[in-house]
């Protein structure tokens, strides 16, 4: 995509627009938050009045994204000048047809805490690199360009072309939001010479503070200690992991290979409530320590609040197109969602969503290998992964 189209389009619509509303998903990450940052100092260089929406309570943040929204506030208060951060309270009295929101970092309408009262602006964009689904929402002008490593990146294109020289701290949050999506600059499908000519202003030109983008990510022992406590039992058992392995036949009933999958929650402390990046990498550290080629850890973010994080190393299979069908949404590799439990009995609730999802997977395992006429549970313990792959 041309990112002078989406200049031009914004430049287009300043004239009239009196206050720029600047949001991300819910529970941010780093790159929603980045992001964001970046949009609201660009918003800020073009005159406009500008608020970033985070209306998640801090204590459920993110270690790293709380401290990066700390520290802008207190930078910004060092300069005497007003906090960017606003909840949604806020901009439900502030916002009128003459406003703009801008979504960074999220296409689905389901996961922005504004959706009930977007309508209350007179225009909206997306800026997004995440897949179109079903709960894409269609704003004045869409820009996803999933080619992009991060929504951070797309930002950084977007400040060089207005020829803004935007601060060294602007540059640490948007280095942390692609640090965030590229694994540390480790997952060479996600980077692109665009990508590393990025970086390289970034860090050369704008001079980013790469170490503190580097404490950001620091795994805190008692962090790794409640992923810990998420994946094993506290008799260092991996009773909170079931790990199944799948058979997968074709249409003739010929076995044609075994998918491992694994499923996480914390089963001695169902109630347990943990960081939402906590469930994201114990999904990511079960496939790292594990035969598993897919992975599901669930567990609460919230008193109410559960998130599902899925990673899947497997083509032709989505882990978006998976998580779309509990309400997320995600790209091939990563996905996740975030679901409420009303009161009743959780533990009856959060067995039911993993039977679902466990259908859900081995659906998705019959329809995209060899249109297998049937997947087959082969027991709970691990066996060798001998995957055959179209």
């Amino acid at each position: 995509m041309d990112i002078q189209v989406l200049k031009e389009y914004i430049e287009s619509i300043l004239g009239d627009t009196t206050k720029v509303f600047i949001i991300g998903h819910n529970q941010p990450d780093l790159d929603s938050l980045g992001s964001a940052i970046g949009m609201y100092e660009l918003m800020r260089y073009l005159g406009k009045e500008a608020y970033i929406i985070v209306d998640d309570d801090k204590k459920y943040l993110e270690a790293g994204v709380r401290k990066l929204l700390i520290d802008t506030v207190r930078r910004k208060r060092e300069a005497q000048e007003k906090s960017p951060f606003i909840q949604k309270n806020k901009y439900i009295k502030e916002a009128d047809k003459s406003s703009l929101v801008i979504i960074v970092d999220n296409n689905n309408i389901d996961r922005i805490s504004i959706k009930d009262v977007l309508n209350l602006c007179g225009h909206t964009i997306i800026i997004d690199h995440h897949k179109i689904n079903g709960k894409t929402y269609q704003s004045d002008y869409n820009y996803i360009d999933k080619s992009s490593s991060s929504a951070s990146e797309i930002v950084e294109l977007l400040l060089t072309a207005f020829n803004y020289k935007y601060s060294s701290a602007t540059a640490t949050a948007l280095l942390a939001g692609m640090h965030l999506d590229t694994d540390r600059f480790q997952a060479q499908d996600r980077i692109s010479d665009r990508t590393c000519e990025v970086w390289y202003r970034l860090v050369h030109d704008q001079k980013a503070d790469r170490m503190y983008v580097k404490k950001l990510f620091e795994q805190k022992f008692e962090k790794a200690c409640a992923r810990g406590l998420l994946k094993y039992n506290r008799d260092g058992n991996k009773k909170n992991t079931e790990i199944v392995s799948e058979m997968i036949y074709d249409d003739k009933g010929m076995p044609v290979g075994i998918i491992t999958v694994s499923y996480t929650r914390d089963k001695f402390n169902p109630e347990q409530i943990y960081d939402s990046v906590d469930i994201a990498k114990a999904a990511e550290d079960m496939l790292n320590e594990g035969p598993a080629n897919i992975s599901v850890v669930m567990g609460f973010i919230k008193e109410n609040e559960l998130q599902i994080s899925l990673r899947n190393t497997l083509k032709p299979i989505s882990a978006g197109s998976i998580m779309e069908k509990v309400g997320g949404g995600g790209d091939e590799a990563k996905a996740a969602s975030q679901i409420i439990i009303e009161d009743g009995n959780k533990i009856e609730k959060i067995e039911f969503i993993e039977k679902t999802i466990r259908q859900i997977i081995k659906e998705e395992l019959a329809e995209n290998y060899l249109s297998a006429a049937k997947v087959e549970s082969i027991g709970p313990e691990p066996k060798k992964i001998n995957v055959y792959k179209r």
